[in-house]
């Protein structure tokens, strides 16, 4: 799922890394055949599910007129050979949409020390492609120029695969490369003290502090 201010994902809209709960689901019939009502919507009842871990990513495109990125936090291996990734977008994503007409983008792992500053920086200003306080959002090196600029990793992907089931597109993608620029811990979302939900009409799904 992702996090972002301009169609990213935190209740974090895009996360950004955001992106949002499962979707209600229909009526069922019981194995007696009777009709029941329609389940509860489990995007604000699922504590369980919420226990499950997740990182904060910076997911960077390149798009006609420059550079994008949002804040993303599905993401998950889902193959040993060849080495591929799963990420969830929301469906009414602008980013997903020119993420799918790219069919490249770049995952970077933000630092548990100073990540959480570069996130934030991504939610307001990375569909932009603008600057933060501290200088370009982006790293200059041609190689990794979608990566975020403080990422102690980054693995650059090609889009392979994508189901569209629920509220959100899983997005199959092929690692291609990847590269490790410093040690330290990842950032998690659980470090943030922000979490992904569902958005509410007219309002954006980040909660940060």
């Amino acid at each position: 799922m992702p996090l972002s201010s301009h169609g990213g994902m935190v209740t974090i809209r895009d996360c950004t890394l955001g992106s949002t709960c499962a979707h209600s689901a229909g009526a069922i019939h019981a194995a007696q055949g009777r009709r029941q009502g329609p389940l509860p919507d489990r995007a604000e009842k699922s504590p369980a599910v919420e226990l499950a871990p997740y990182g904060i990513w910076a997911c960077g495109i390149r798009t006609p007129t420059g550079r994008s990125a949002i804040i993303v936090t599905w993401v998950t291996q889902i193959s040993f050979s060849p080495l591929l990734i799963g990420v969830a977008l929301e469906n009414d994503r602008e980013f997903l949409g020119q993420l799918l007409k790219s069919e490249k983008f770049t995952l970077s792992v933000l630092p548990r020390d100073g990540g959480k500053r570069i996130a934030q920086g991504i939610l307001k200003d990375g569909m932009d492609g603008g600057r933060d306080g501290n200088g370009d959002l982006f790293r200059t090196d041609t190689a990794w120029s979608e990566a975020a600029r403080g990422a102690i990793a980054a693995l650059n992907c090609r889009t392979v695969a994508q189901h569209v089931h629920g509220d959100h597109t899983l997005i199959v993608a092929e690692v291609t490369g990847e590269k490790r620029w410093a040690a330290g811990a990842p950032l998690r979302l659980s470090d943030t003290g922000w979490k992904y939900r569902r958005p509410t009409p007219g309002k954006d799904t980040t909660e940060t502090n």
